[in-house]
């Protein structure tokens, strides 16, 4: 990657595994300014999504899944996440059975849904997901999102394959749909 300076046009990245000398500057018809440069990230060259969104919003898929063991609460931030692949719902899928197994119980959750995106073909997986920790590792699910169209888009989908959503607008909603259902013992949804 070339950037304009002051004098011309300087040599600031390349792609991993090139060497300057023997595979740029015989094919370019001028020399640009060499001083020190990095190497491209190589994420850009992989056909798998580069995971820039949780990237950018500084927050790990681990960062996103948080145990709070005091109220014996799952939380799952996933706030501008975009699931695009079967292998972003795996990704999930191992953190929070992770948590979930450091946990050593079942544990109510809490989602946030706020600016979240999945593909169409991935609902199944996604609901497939929902299903198993509802029979392993989850108490109670509940969810919010102050998008009235998101809050609607997820209500349909996920009762559609027979999940109840319990999707609220605001987090304290959420959590007090949580603290009720806790008190029902023997009653998950």
């Amino acid at each position: 990657m070339l950037r304009r300076v002051r004098g011309g046009l300087a040599l600031i990245e390349v792609a991993p595994g090139i060497d300057v000398k023997r595979d740029i500057l015989p094919y370019m018809d001028f020399e640009p300014i060499i001083g020190e440069y990095g190497e491209m990230d190589a994420r850009i060259f992989d056909a798998d999504p580069m995971g820039l969104e949780a990237e950018l919003l500084n927050l790990s898929l681990p960062e996103r899944v948080i145990y709070d063991p005091e109220r014996n609460i799952l939380f799952l931030n996933f706030e501008g996440m975009h699931v695009r692949v079967v292998e972003d719902v795996k990704a999930i899928w191992d953190i929070c059975e992770l948590r979930c197994r450091e946990a050593g119980k079942r544990v109510g959750v809490i989602i946030n849904y706020d600016g979240f995106r999945i593909n169409q073909d991935m609902y199944d997986a996604y609901a497939e997901m929902d299903r198993h920790f509802l029979a392993n590792y989850f108490s109670h699910i509940t969810r919010y999102a102050t998008s009235a169209f998101l809050r609607a888009k997820l209500g349909e989908t996920l009762s559609a394959r027979g999940i109840a959503p319990h999707v609220f607008e605001r987090r304290e909603e959420a959590q007090a749909f949580l603290a009720r259902r806790s008190g029902d013992a023997g009653h998950r949804t």
